[in-house]
């Protein structure tokens, strides 16, 4: 399964496995989602079709692209939603700072959950933040591994880094290159 539509799996899950759903049955459910590009939407929306969640018939989606100003959780917020589907470190902590009630389902390719203080733990996240989270420190490590098996004469790796999210990744990089003497 591509990584989207493990994304959208995941998310459509958590959606529907929440408790409270489980024991009220509205006719209709408004799950904003803010962030996240039309391959994401869409993934996240058939995802939920294939759960029974089909818009217009028991489901709202009230999107917004990545380009959508962060200000858009605060709109979305204020109405009526069930739950918030948000992508990326700053807009999951936006939404953290005006929530504590309404579920925050994030989807994260930067940040370790835990160190970033969006759950407790990856099994017990605690308070209304849950979410797929895709750092992976352990892998950044191993492609410089595997890259120095490819190229044994490697001895300089240059690795391009977006310094505005978590380090987690790039210092795995930098613990493996110096093993690797690369």
């Amino acid at each position: 399964m591509k990584r989207r539509g493990l994304v959208a799996a995941g998310a459509a899950g958590v959606v529907i496995g929440r408790g409270a759903w489980a024991q009220t049955t509205p006719a209709v459910r408004r799950i904003a989602v803010v962030g996240g590009d039309e391959a994401l939407h869409a993934d996240l929306t058939d995802g939920l079709r294939q759960l029974g969640w089909v818009e217009g018939r028991n489901l709202i989606l009230l999107r917004h692209p990545s380009s959508a100003p962060i200000t858009m959780i605060d709109e979305m917020l204020a109405l009526p939603v069930e739950l918030l589907f948000t992508t990326g470190p700053v807009r999951i902590r936006h939404a953290m700072a005006r929530t504590r009630t309404i579920p925050i389902v994030g989807s994260d390719l930067e940040s370790d959950p835990v160190a970033a203080g969006f759950v407790a733990s990856p099994t017990q996240p605690g308070g209304n933040v849950t979410g797929i989270w895709h750092d992976f420190p352990a892998l950044a490590g191993k492609l410089v591994q595997m890259i120095k098996e490819v190229l044994p004469e490697l001895t300089r790796l240059t690795v391009l880094w977006d310094d505005r999210v978590g380090t987690l990744q790039l210092e795995a990089t930098r613990v493996a290159a110096a093993i690797a003497g690369a």
